[in-house]
C-alpha cells in the first residue's frame, strides 16, 4: 500500500505541473501526502523496528498493549474506563516518538480520508466537467479510503474517543489555510465550491458540521470496531495481547 500510494501522490505532483493552482493547496493532497507518510513509517517500524526488538531485548519488549488486557475488552465502551486504566500512562511512556507519529497520522487520515471522499462523491464528482485523469481522482478520492480501511483492520493501533480532537485540529489548520489563500483572490481562489469564503455562512456550516457532528460520529463508529476487534482477539487466542 505505502509503495502504490506513493507512485499515486507522485503521479498527480507531476501532472499538476502547469495547472491554474499549485496542487498543494488541496484538502486531498495534504491529507493522501499525510496518508503516505503514515503508510511508510508504518511500513519501516514493521520491517525494521519490530524485528530488532524482538532480539534485542528492547525496553518495548514484554510491555503489554493496555488495550488488549481483559480488563480492557471487558470494560464498557465509554471513554471513562480507558482514561481511568492506571497501566496507559506507564506504558505509553515507553512508546518511541516514531510510534507516537504514526499514531497521531493515523488517527488524522483514519476520519478524514473518509471525509474527502464523501464530500468528492456527494458535491464534487456530480459536477466535474474534465473526468479525463479518472485514476487519479479513482487514487485520491477512492483508494484513500480503502487504504485507511485496511490499516485500521490489519493494525493493532489503539482507538480513543478523545482523540477525535486531531483531525478537528487538522481540519481547522485547513480551513484557517484556505481562507488566507482566498483574501488573495476572492474569484479565482475558491478551491472548493463546498467550501466558497465568498458565501461565508455555508462555508463555516460546513466546518462545523464535521467537527461536531462528522468527525465525532465516526470517532465513535471506529472506538467501537476497536473495541470489537478486541473481543475477537481474546476470544480468539483467549491472550492478551503483548
Amino acid at each position: 500500500m505505502a509503495a502504490y500510494a506513493l507512485g499515486a501522490i507522485m503521479t498527480v505532483y507531476v501532472m499538476s505541473v502547469g495547472e491554474k493552482h499549485l496542487v498543494l493547496v488541496y484538502l486531498t493532497i495534504w491529507t493522501f501526502t499525510l496518508l503516505t507518510i503514515h503508510l511508510w513509517i508504518a511500513t519501516v517500524i514493521t520491517i525494521f523496528y519490530r524485528p530488532t526488538m524482538n532480539k534485542s531485548g528492547d525496553k518495548m519488549q514484554g510491555v503489554t498493549n493496555p488495550d488488549f488486557l481483559p480488563s480492557s475488552v471487558e470494560s464498557t465502551l465509554s471513554q471513562t474506563a480507558d482514561l481511568n486504566r492506571s497501566n496507559i500512562g506507564e506504558d505509553q511512556r515507553c512508546i518511541p516518538w516514531f510510534l507516537k507519529l504514526s499514531w497521531l497520522l493515523g488517527d488524522v487520515v483514519l476520519s478524514f480520508e473518509i471525509v474527502v471522499s464523501i464530500i468528492y462523491f456527494v458535491f464534487l464528482f456530480p459536477d466535474k466537467e474534465n473526468r479525463g485523469a479518472l485514476i487519479n481522482d479513482m487514487n485520491m478520492h477512492a483508494m484513500n479510503t480503502v487504504f485507511v480501511l485496511i490499516d485500521f483492520c490489519i493494525s493493532a493501533r489503539p482507538v480513543y474517543l478523545l482523540h477525535v480532537i486531531y483531525p478537528i485540529i487538522y481540519g481547522t489548520i485547513y480551513a484557517i489555510f484556505s481562507v488566507i489563500y482566498w483574501t488573495q483572490d476572492h474569484v479565482n481562489n475558491v478551491l472548493y465550491s463546498v467550501l466558497d469564503w465568498n458565501s461565508p455562512g455555508n462555508a463555516v456550516g460546513l466546518i462545523v458540521i464535521l467537527a461536531v457532528v462528522i468527525l465525532p460520529l465516526f470517532q465513535l463508529i471506529f472506538f467501537g470496531m476497536h473495541r470489537l476487534k478486541l473481543r475477537i482477539y481474546c476470544h480468539l487466542y483467549k491472550t492478551i495481547y503483548v
